[in-house]
């Protein structure tokens, strides 16, 4: 089977499974006994309205008609490239969504880089000297880092990098004195949050890779490589390194859902101005057209991530041909 039947399959797949997700998604977010006039006004505002006002305000976001109805309402917009209004700010939701996508892009774009380099450089020194001082040493930082709660990771470091040393800024992509975008300022606020993204992802991928590549460094292929008299470096790089990232592609995917819920909660402590963010907020004031719009978006988001591992690991095993043949 060429790529373009498998993409062409995969992405006949890819429909049905975000068509049920919207509608699963769209039942959670109006399921819920969240009241959204009382989060519009706040609760005594909310409660001085006539029933008469509240039918209208309710009306005038459509939650009046059945939930079918106002289901193919949203599908009907959606088709048609649109995502509607948002409830609190009146403005369309592709319009607010579009203004955050970048900030969210930049930090998980440089999170996952973060975690490829740091996984493959920390994997491999780990299994070249396996059951030495570094490697007992990894071992005991990446199980801690693992354990620890990104949102703990990160007001840690916010302690120590922010508040003591003064190095790197708190929150925000720019200075409140900023007038002008500034590309660098911009990298210097992203330090702090992309770190926390990675650092809480990687060691995962760190202890996968270690254990693929002594699994691969144990094979006869190995010891036939040293006889030869290949250098140990080329032994480990060209021949182990190549087949231990085959299962380690395919996980890099699966990344994805890792770096997308990661997102939403350092975005909140970093104030960073990204979609992450803009969903808490959203679903702190049930704004549901916004809501719907990320929920579509970050599933998209993962889709894509696992498609891309499928397509990438064709590419690292020439054997491997689309459809499982070998």
């Amino acid at each position: 089977m060429g790529l373009s039947s498998y993409l062409l399959r995969r992405g006949s797949q890819l429909l049905p499974l975000l068509f049920g997700i919207s509608i699963l998604a769209f039942l959670i977010i109006h399921l819920s006994p969240i009241d959204p006039v009382e989060l519009y006004l706040g609760k005594e505002e909310a409660g001085l309205l006539t029933p008469e006002d509240r039918a209208r305000l309710q009306a005038s976001w459509g939650l009046d008609k059945p939930l079918p109805v106002q289901y193919f309402v949203w599908l009907g917009r959606l088709l048609r490239g649109d995502l509607g209004t948002s409830q609190l700010i009146g403005r369309p939701v592709l319009q607010v969504i579009g203004e955050r996508l970048p900030a969210t892009l930049a930090l998980m774009g440089t999170g996952y880089l973060l975690i490829i380099a740091v996984s493959i450089y920390l994997g491999v020194a780990s299994a070249k000297k396996q059951g030495s001082l570094f490697d007992h040493a990894c071992t005991t930082v990446s199980f801690a880092l693992y354990s620890t709660p990104n949102f703990w990771l990160a007001l840690i470091l916010i302690y120590i990098f922010s508040l003591k040393l003064n190095i790197f800024p708190v929150c925000g992509t720019a200075s409140s004195r900023a007038t002008t975008f500034s590309f660098l300022e911009f990298l210097h606020h992203l330090v702090l949050p992309a770190l926390v993204l990675a650092l809480t992802t990687a060691p995962w991928y760190t202890r996968f890779l270690r254990a693929s590549l002594l699994e691969v460094l144990a094979f006869d292929f190995i010891l036939v490589a040293r006889a030869k008299g290949l250098p140990e470096k080329a032994v480990l790089l060209r021949h182990a390194l190549r087949n231990a990232l085959l299962p380690f592609v395919t996980l890099l995917g699966m990344a994805f859902p890792h770096l997308v819920g990661g997102s939403v909660v350092i975005e909140t402590i970093f104030a960073w101005p990204g979609v992450g963010r803009l969903l808490v907020e959203s679903a702190l004031r049930a704004d549901y057209p916004v809501l719907m719009g990320l929920v579509l978006l970050l599933s998209i988001f993962v889709v894509l991530g696992n498609l891309l591992a499928d397509i990438t690991y064709a590419f690292v095993d020439p054997r491997v041909r689309y459809g499982g043949e070998l």
